[in-house]
């Protein structure tokens, strides 16, 4: 189950969500059949709790929500997309390691208060 600070997207909300405000997100593009998204949603999860305040988290389903997924080129599952001011600033394709992840937030953050 997805923890309240994790957005669920769909190709129905995701424009909405993922552009407005002006926090940047990290949006986690996802399947069912990849062993490596599991591992990386408890990471996102941590994350999205822990600097809640700064940063949004959102998870996409790719099988469910395909149109959007290709619309962003992904073909690798998990790809997280870091979305600011409206456009893509970083691309992760692959499970990484959690400090890979950490360190894109820290990025984002310092970006989102530069620009």
């Amino acid at each position: 189950m997805t923890p309240p600070t994790v957005i669920e997207l769909s190709d129905a909300n995701f424009d909405d969500e993922v552009f407005s405000g002006s926090d940047p997100i990290l949006v986690e593009f996802w399947s069912e059949g990849s062993y490596a998204c599991r591992e990386v949603e408890g990471v996102l999860d941590r994350l999205a709790e822990e600097y809640r305040d700064q940063v949004r988290v959102g998870r996409l389903d790719a099988d469910a929500s395909w149109q959007t997924a290709e619309q962003y080129d992904v073909r690798t599952f998990p790809t997280v997309l870091v979305f600011q001011n409206g456009r893509v600033v970083d691309r992760i394709e692959g499970a990484r390691s959690p400090t890979d992840y950490r360190q894109a937030v820290h990025e984002v953050i310092a970006q989102h208060w530069v620009i």
